[in-house]
């Protein structure tokens, strides 16, 4: 298989087009037509390097070795490279939705060490069994008095 083919191949089976290759790896579609073509070949590392990572695969596989060897990456996440874009681009929300998630559980137990009963440091305790509504009035109105 020549270079050309296999980058083909590759794209294909991720469900690409030329273009969105070309985004992925810095170059435009019509190269990416000549690289299929094998009219022309990478003028440098940096674009065989984009190539092999856009692809999940080794340099060695890439260019010559005909057994494939896969980037270092669990199968649950390969498997994300032979969606379509619009299931790929749902993977990415509800990952992102995770993030988002994980940052606001983060937040509020943060916010609990700061309502705990125990904390004498943080001079509020013993609220900390009231909502958070009525936690912010009574450190607001603290602050109030004291001038802190």
């Amino acid at each position: 298989m020549t270079f050309g083919e296999r980058v083909k191949t590759l794209r294909q089976e991720a469900g690409w087009t030329q273009e969105e290759l070309g985004e992925k790896i810095h170059v435009s579609a019509r190269v990416i037509g000549y690289y299929e073509a094998d009219d022309r070949f990478p003028k440098n590392q940096t674009i065989l390097l984009d190539l092999a990572k856009a692809f999940q695969v080794s340099l060695d596989y890439l260019l010559d070795n005909p057994v494939r060897q896969e980037a270092t990456c669990p199968s649950r996440f390969c498997y994300v490279k032979t969606m379509n874009a619009q299931q790929r681009n749902q993977v990415n929300d509800y990952i992102r939705y995770l993030r988002w998630k994980q940052r606001r559980e983060r937040e509020e137990e943060e916010l609990q060490e700061h309502l705990d009963p125990d904390a004498e440091h943080n001079g509020i305790s013993g609220i900390g069994k009231q909502s958070l509504e009525e936690a912010l009035k009574s450190f607001q109105l603290r602050s109030t008095i004291t001038g802190e």
